[in-house]
């Protein structure tokens, strides 16, 4: 039977029907696998299975569904339709820009070439099955939930069947369907594309940059989920029978946790990123590449005075350091954790002495003391996830960021803070028991405008790079000392200071 025409009967939705005792699966699972050991459990034994978007939207684009069930929505494929710029990635690679690059890089054809197709839609292994899968689609729902016969076709199952007994590590262990209510696995799944991954042949090189591909910003996963726009709920927003049933705790603030286990991740990533690429084979006269450092260490205006100089440079002089956005919101992390404030540039230490070892690193120190944060931050990330994160410790936050500010953030970096403040205040500010300060609203109001912080909305191709120009003009005019002002101001307002509890 045809996964399409399985995926359409009435027997699926029976399923969704029955009892809700038999949903199961829900937020309190058992221990979760640390993060760094996701993905190649999913390789053992699990056959790989390519489909389109439309066998997910027989169920998932069905207003018949949502009448009879509010497990979820059954809009999202509508919602990735209509409104998802993933949709479009595959679709850049056919455009006169793309095609400019192919010829400085040497690629005749960018739209079958992996180490494009890995961010910009999905590489389909050789021999494996397919069912109506449309490369055009872009970025589409096996990218991020699995590609794997096994959970594609039991959650479809009818009813007494094993699916929903399941726990949610037994469906990514067992069947492939990647958990992506873990905010770990969640934030790794964003930080692969948005920040690379190397085993899975997401690299985007300062090379392809020169070539004219957009530079990639920072990535905040809860801001940038929420502005994708989400095709999801979170537990707080399902109705509350469903919230029994898989186990919420409302006394947990879901996005802000995000916000904490996302600064981790991003940390980590960048670092394994970089780790990956010092393992390489490389000659004596080569270096890291050039996009695991900070791109406005050297790409700025010459002027003076200047913040930069102002602010001083860290190790050798000349010397670039590594991108430090990713450091921001771990601080933040480390910090809600109760570790102890100099924590992170401590271990930091030996991996800043082997960038300063000679111009643009020395590859084999680099990667020694690489792997030993990237170990160390499997940790924490474990920790982050485990540790509670109630309405107390988010406000507790808030003044967090504010001192993180201080400590004159790039651009990018900025962006991460006035981010994270931003999610965590609406979230502890989301109903009309807790309503929000306007004059705090004022303030990330000013922050929006000044530091772009909406992102480019709509599915026209080609709107990233429509908006480059202006994009780039925030960097240039970005000014820390304003940006701290305005941290200032938030930390003495009512609901961020002091008192915020």
């Amino acid at each position: 039977m045809r996964h399409r025409t399985l995926l359409a009967t009435s027997a699926v939705f029976s399923a969704l029907t029955v009892s809700l005792v038999a949903l199961g699966g829900g937020a309190g699972d058992q221990e979760r696998v640390p993060a760094a050991e996701k993905g190649a459990q999913q390789d053992q034994g699990l056959e790989k299975y390519y489909v389109d978007s439309k066998s997910c939207a027989a169920c998932h684009d069905n207003k018949e569904f949502a009448k009879k069930s509010q497990l979820c929505r059954f809009n999202e494929a509508q919602t990735w339709k209509n409104e998802d710029k993933h949709q479009n990635a595959f679709q850049i690679l056919r455009g006169d820009r793309a095609k400019a690059m192919g010829d400085l890089l040497g690629i005749a054809d960018v739209s079958k070439e992996n180490r494009c197709v890995a961010c910009h839609g999905v590489v389909v292994e050789a021999g494996a099955a397919q069912d109506n899968f449309n490369q055009e689609e872009g970025v589409t729902c096996v990218a991020c939930h699995g590609a794997y016969r096994r959970w594609i076709i039991e959650h479809t199952a009818p009813a007494g069947r094993l699916w929903r007994s399941l726990t949610r590590e037994q469906k990514e262990r067992d069947y492939g369907m990647v958990d992506l209510w873990d905010p770990a696995i969640r934030s790794k799944k964003c930080a692969s594309c948005h920040v690379g991954n190397a085993d899975d042949g997401k690299f985007l090189t300062h090379e392809m940059y020169a070539a004219g591909h957009p530079p990639l910003p920072g990535i905040e996963a809860a801001q940038f989920s929420d502005q994708e726009p989400r095709h999801w709920q979170y537990l707080f927003e399902k109705p509350a029978e469903i919230q029994k049933f898989l186990q919420f705790n409302d006394k947990e603030l879901e996005q802000s946790k995000l916000v904490v286990v996302d600064g981790v991740v991003a940390l980590r990533e960048s670092i394994k990123l970089l780790a990956d690429d010092a393992k390489r084979p490389k000659s004596a006269a080569q270096s890291l590449d050039l996009t695991h450092f900070d791109c406005y260490a050297c790409h700025h205006d010459l002027k003076g005075p200047s913040w930069r100089q102002e602010r001083g440079y860290p190790g050798n002089p000349g010397r670039p350091r590594p991108r430090p956005w990713p450091k921001a919101l771990a601080k933040l992390a480390l910090q809600h954790l109760g570790q102890p404030d100099d924590v992170l540039e401590t271990k930091l230490a030996d991996l800043n002495k082997a960038f300063n070892d000679r111009p643009f690193g020395n590859p084999g120190r680099v990667a020694e003391e690489a792997a030993k944060v990237v170990k160390w931050l499997d940790g924490i990330a474990t920790a982050a996830g485990k540790a509670s994160c109630g309405r107390k410790a988010a406000a507790d936050m808030l003044p967090m960021l504010c001192a993180i500010a201080d400590e004159t953030p790039d651009y990018d970096s900025a962006r991460q803070i006035a981010w994270a403040f931003e999610t965590i205040y609406n979230e502890l500010h989301r109903d009309d028991q807790h309503p929000a300060d306007p004059k705090v609203l004022d303030v990330l109001k000013a922050l929006k405008a000044e530091l772009k912080l909406d992102l480019p909305k709509g599915i026209k191709p080609g709107i990233i790079v429509d908006q480059l120009d202006d994009s780039l003009q925030h960097v240039a005019d970005y000014d820390p000392a304003r940006f701290r002002a305005r941290m200032a101001e938030l930390k003495v307002l009512p609901g961020v200071g002091p008192k915020a509890n």
